[in-house]
């Protein structure tokens, strides 16, 4: 089943501080961050444009089976999993 989006999704310019979190049919799951997908090239400009093109790294297939719209002032995020990580066992970006 396809996420659907209303209108399109949200425009990535007003979510500049917050991550995508995008997870596969295969059950992989990981951030992508706004403001590293809006200074890119030829940048996105809605969530649908993400969603809709995200390719999973583990399997990969563009098959989005979820995926939620996260605030992340300054990396915080990124700081809280660091405590997740477990040495040499299943890991939450693994």
């Amino acid at each position: 089943m396809k996420p659907t989006l209303k209108s399109n999704g949200t425009r990535l310019e007003t979510i500049y501080n917050h991550q995508i979190w995008i997870e596969c049919a295969c059950g992989r799951a990981a951030p992508v961050r706004v403001s590293d997908l809006l200074a890119l090239d030829k940048p996105p400009q809605t969530v649908d444009d993400v969603v809709t093109k995200a390719r999973c790294s583990r399997c990969g297939a563009i098959r989005v089976k979820r995926y939620q719209i996260v605030y992340n002032p300054k990396g915080v995020m990124e700081d809280a999993l660091k405590g997740a990580r477990k040495p040499g066992g299943h890991n939450v970006d693994d």
